[in-house]
């Protein structure tokens, strides 16, 4: 969460990468930063690899997805998403035009985006 307030103050962060750092053992943590970065207008990408996400916290990821539009890369890769997981990243993307690249490699989430 102090994350969070840090990265809301800021405006001249373009990424942010944090990942292997269990953001997801604890989801008000990534809520509060999924609510912060739905309203950010300088970071474009983000790196969440191997970070404890499960479906709850992909949940928190999908909204931030419909909300937000500046980021184009997003990393989830080996997260325990899920299926449903995965089905709330899609609901997200759908609303999102402009997400270039979402990695999910490990997540259990890829095959519902590849076939």
């Amino acid at each position: 969460m102090a994350l969070a307030n840090g990265v809301k103050i800021n405006r001249s962060l373009r990424s942010l990468n944090l990942k292997w750092n269990a953001i997801g053992k604890d989801p008000s943590g990534l809520q509060a930063l999924c609510e912060v970065l739905k309203s950010n207008l300088t970071i474009g990408h983000v790196d969440l690899r191997n970070n404890r996400i499960n479906n709850v916290g992909a949940k928190y990821v999908g909204e931030l997805l419909a909300a937000n539009t500046t980021i184009t890369h997003l990393d989830l890769s080996w997260n325990d998403l899920g299926a449903d997981g995965g089905l709330a990243l899609l609901e997200g993307l759908k609303h999102n035009s402009t997400v270039l690249d979402c990695q999910l490699s490990g997540s259990k989430a890829r095959t519902l985006f590849t076939g």
